[in-house]
């Protein structure tokens, strides 16, 4: 399986044909209309490797790192 975070869909201006294009070798394949309508799941029917969009929540992993680094209570930052 290979995925793409919408995070990742955004910064890529919603194309990973441009990544995927490349990887023809290791089964990757998109299907256009898929591609086209941000199906959670984009590969071609007829591809080896499953290609989806999974929500990854980087912003509240970030936004918690960073609260854990401000509330901490020891010298060591």
């Amino acid at each position: 399986m290979f995925w793409f975070s919408p995070e990742a869909w955004r910064a890529l201006a919603g194309d990973p044909q441009r990544i995927c294009d490349g990887l023809g070798f290791l089964g990757v394949e998109l299907d256009p209309a898929l591609n086209a309508s941000a199906s959670p799941v984009i590969s071609a029917a007829s591809a080896d490797v499953e290609v989806r969009l999974i929500a990854a929540g980087e912003e509240a992993v970030i936004a918690a790192a960073v609260k854990d680094v401000l509330t901490r209570k020891d010298s060591s930052r």
